[in-house]
């Protein structure tokens, strides 16, 4: 039997419970988002993605977004919560404690360095207040889109969790992560605008897979019940050849 651990914000717990020793842990960001009133939804025909203020980390900062039902969204913040499932108070004063002890009980300085350093508990500080603060939200778009008023805005949008991987140093990472071990694939710190790629990484992962023979190609063994998933076959050699997945 294979194993493709590909369970989002939970691959690494599941990791950790096959006792596979690896340098990451895990920290949660809730991005939250407000909708815009009908008023602004002829202020743009296309999304706005923002120039991320700060380099290594890009998913801080809001953006202005058209939904596939039309709607304008401002959004999202990355407010830090304690658990991959930290929608509400309860279950963030539940995980506070056991989340707080995994990150300092290695004893690992660079990682205690990283987390509690002035900038990273200032960005804590700014993404908090974005949370419980709509003015404070809206006046981040204001700076490309200042024709806005924070006023106007009255509905939340739906909310997510991501969670990003830290390494040993303290260092976020900012790529996928594939690790190959004991006839399983494990999947970390795969996140937004993953969604968005998820067809064409997972051909890639099973052409990867086959080329190593840890998967058969039920329709190259002659199977006469194997189906075939019919795309474009542009689409299908690039999943091959272009896009570089390295197994660690």
């Amino acid at each position: 039997d294979f194993l493709i651990n590909a369970s989002g914000s939970n691959s690494i717990n599941i990791l950790d419970k096959a006792k596979i020793i690896h340098q990451y842990n895990d920290l949660f960001f809730r991005g939250e988002y407000w909708i815009a009133p009908s008023k602004y939804s002829t202020l743009t025909n296309h999304s706005i993605y923002s120039v991320p203020e700060f380099q290594q980390f890009p998913f801080l900062d809001p953006h202005w977004i058209i939904r596939t039902n039309g709607n304008r969204e401002v959004g999202p913040n990355a407010c830090p919560v304690f658990s991959p499932y930290g929608y509400n108070k309860v279950v963030n004063t539940k995980e506070f404690l056991p989340k707080i002890y995994k990150l300092i009980k290695g004893k690992n300085n660079k990682i205690n360095r990283a987390i509690f350093s002035r900038e990273m508990l200032n960005l804590i500080y700014k993404e908090g207040l974005s949370s419980i603060s709509k003015k404070h939200m809206i006046n981040r778009v204001k700076k490309f889109l200042p024709i806005i008023q924070d006023r106007d805005f009255k509905i939340r949008g739906t909310a997510g969790i991501r969670s990003n991987l830290i390494d040993n140093g303290g260092n976020f990472v900012m790529n996928p992560i594939f690790m190959l071990r004991n006839n399983m694939l494990h999947i970390l710190n795969y996140n937004s605008p993953g969604a968005t790629g998820a067809f064409p990484i997972s051909y890639s992962i099973i052409f990867n897979l086959i080329q190593r023979g840890i998967l058969k190609n039920d329709r190259e063994d002659g199977h006469k019940d194997a189906q075939v998933v019919c795309f474009d076959q542009k689409l299908i050699e690039a999943c091959k050849y272009e896009i570089g997945l390295d197994f660690i």
